[in-house]
């Protein structure tokens, strides 16, 4: 069986950023549109309801949908850290190590 590499929540949370990167957003609505796509094609792809991996990004960041959204558009229009940083603050205490180095190659990849 393979080892997890990282977090449910970070690895979840890469992937939906993933997706919103390759739509290659650039306004509140656009990044808002994909967010939500992505939600639904990340929830499929773990056979759970787009609450649940909405909420990974939403309450286990401490963060509302639009808090998550201008985040996101900061990151993607500007190159801005604030997300990066974010998602370092609430990596998992058990996948620590994990986690960074995730976050680390998915933010390497800009």
């Amino acid at each position: 069986m393979a080892r997890r590499v990282e977090s449910q929540r970070i690895g979840q949370i890469l992937r939906v950023l993933d997706i919103i990167r390759r739509e290659r957003c650039s306004t509140p609505n656009e990044v808002r549109a994909a967010r939500e796509r992505a939600t639904e094609a990340v929830a499929r792809t773990y056979g759970v309801i787009e609450w649940t991996i909405r909420d990974k990004y939403t309450r286990q960041l401490e963060l509302t949908a639009d808090e998550f959204e201008s985040l996101v558009l900061a990151w993607r229009a500007r190159g801005d850290g604030s997300l990066r940083q974010h998602l370092e603050h609430h990596i998992s205490d058990r996948f620590q190590s994990q986690d960074r180095a995730a976050i680390e190659r998915f933010f390497a990849a800009d």
